[in-house]
């Protein structure tokens, strides 16, 4: 099979270093903004990567990143009694414990149940297990130090309220004592009871924008490209069943009290606010992080061991949204075609990671991954140091670093890519085939590279930052001391000029980064 064509060639080295790891090798853990799964990012990605990009304005509908690695909860029907969760700002990622979803559904990643276990005080542990806590004394929205608006203990008092006669207009306030005092003027927002749900235990309208919501089509991020789709497979994924009606009340926002409706589901909170800027009237409240404090507090959850079933490779998107790249912009598009990449490679199951999962992160002045003297060498040097300290903290058995190429002649065009002599022979190798399949990406879609080089990047100069991310260690200019990369496969692409205007086209468009990721799976 073509897609495993390096991987067959490096045989040898991968046999040397599985043995490594049998001998008690432990693979580092991702950083917390990393999901813990290539299931997790996918999930993640879907909605969220194009806020993250500044490609829609919308509500995260889990965060910007999680803020847990992946953690071990008591499950009864789970493998050994537990299941996978990941916690964000917005909600709880859980891995199904049932054996007939496969991860081809959207029901394999779910939303758990916070806002439920919230309210009620009942936190689930199994599919009919609980162990009781009062209900969460947290705002549901607007400032934490609010004292008057409505809490998940509020919203406990008002869940056998009776639904709304539909189409009839929301006017209804809730106090943080729970009381529902009528009033008319807000009828003038124009939310109304639009779609009633009738099931064991529930009987409860949604409110006209969280319906419209949750059937929401949009710019979402799926099999490695952006495209307009469903935000949301089913309409109650993000949200599961109404728990109450919607209810305004008057919100500490940065402050300021304003009028907000508020409705909770089992698995979220909704809120809407008209005053809000376009796009962001509705937003999910952050349910993930009150669970959790609410639920752990001072105590630290049982951690998840990383997953890695197979050859993992790392994909370094370089440069940082700080240091930018060529033309300021490089650090967003080489991210774009790292995760086209990622989902080509993970599809064909392999185990990848990426130095940085989003234009958010930024590697290069991070204490714990600058080299010790940092300070007596130059910004290219320091960042590529940091890139490569962030993938060995994944123990790659591959690692590209993707890039793109910069030149005051706006001419230049073409392709290189890069390998170490010292990491070891492989890279050559490694490098002469990704050549030859980017290539005939870029052919696929109509475009000749001017030029198609492999090479040996042995110069100090802008070649520097290169040599810190092949694994080379300097002791000062030119004092080569050591390649943290020995045995590993790596290479550093360039391939298209960013300051070409034909190139430039290119880049900016989705289907390169697709035909490029398509190249790197051939490889």
């Amino acid at each position: 099979m073509r897609s495993q064509r390096l991987l067959f060639s490096l045989v040898p080295l991968l046999l040397v270093l599985a043995v490594i790891d049998n001998n008690g090798g432990a693979q580092p853990a991702p950083r917390a903004s990393q999901p813990w799964t290539s299931a997790f990012a996918r999930t993640w990605e879907r909605t969220d990567l194009p806020v993250e990009m500044s490609q829609v304005n919308r509500t995260w509908m889990w965060g910007p990143a999680a803020f847990t690695d992946g953690i071990l909860e008591n499950y009864a029907e789970g493998p050994g009694g537990k299941r996978l969760v990941q916690y964000f700002d917005k909600s709880r990622m859980e891995r199904t414990t049932e054996a007939d979803i496969g991860p081809d559904s959207i029901w394999y990643v779910t939303n758990g149940l916070l806002a439920k276990e919230m309210i009620s005080g009942a936190i689930q542990t199994g599919d009919s297990a609980f162990v009781q806590f009062a209900p969460a004394v947290y705002n549901v929205a607007g400032d934490p130090d609010d004292p008057t608006g409505p809490t998940y203990a509020t919203f406990a008092q008002v869940t056998t309220a009776p639904p709304l006669a539909d189409g009839a207009p929301i006017t209804q306030r809730l106090t943080r004592i729970g009381q529902l005092p009528d009033d008319p003027g807000l009828a003038a927002y124009g939310a109304y009871a639009a779609y009633r749900v009738t099931i064991d235990g529930i009987d409860h309208q949604v409110a006209s924008p969280f319906w419209a919501f949750m059937h929401a089509s949009g710019l979402i991020w799926e099999n490695g490209g952006f495209r307009t789709g469903p935000l949301f497979g089913s309409p109650f994924y993000a949200t599961g069943y109404p728990l109450t009606e919607a209810y305004w009340a008057s919100v500490k926002l940065d402050g300021a009290y304003t009028n907000v409706l508020i409705q909770c589901f089992e698995r979220r909170c909704l809120t809407w606010t008209p005053d809000n800027p376009s796009g962001w009237e509705v937003e999910a409240g952050n349910v993930g992080r009150h669970y959790y404090t609410w639920r752990y507090g001072d105590t630290q959850p049982e951690p998840a061991p990383p997953e890695a079933d197979g050859p993992v490779i790392v994909l370094d998107p370089g440069h940082d949204a700080g240091t930018g790249g060529a033309l300021g912009v490089e650090y967003a598009d080489v991210l774009r075609t790292a995760l086209a990449t990622r989902a080509a490679l993970e599809a064909a199951g392999y185990t990848v990671y990426l130095t940085r999962p989003d234009n958010a992160t930024r590697l290069y002045g991070d204490p714990a991954l600058m080299p010790p003297n940092a300070d007596s060498m130059e910004l290219g040097y320091n960042q590529g140091y940091a890139h490569t300290t962030k993938a060995l903290q994944f123990a790659p058995d591959l690692y590209i670093s993707i890039h793109y190429n910069g030149s005051d002649n706006p001419s230049a065009a073409g392709m290189t890519i890069y390998y170490c002599e010292f990491g070891g022979e492989q890279n050559q190798l490694l490098a002469e085939i990704v050549r030859d399949e980017l290539r005939a990406s870029l052919r696929s879609i109509g475009y000749e590279p001017p030029y198609a080089f492999a090479t040996e990047d042995g110069a100090i100069g802008k070649s520097y930052g290169h040599l810190a991310t092949l694994g080379n260690v300097y002791s000062a200019p030119f004092a080569f001391v050591e390649n943290r990369l020995v045995g590993v496969p790596a290479v550093l692409t360039e391939a298209l000029f960013e300051t070409n205007p034909t190139e430039r086209a290119l880049i900016v468009d989705d289907a390169t980064h697709a035909a490029l990721a398509q190249g790197y799976l051939r490889a």
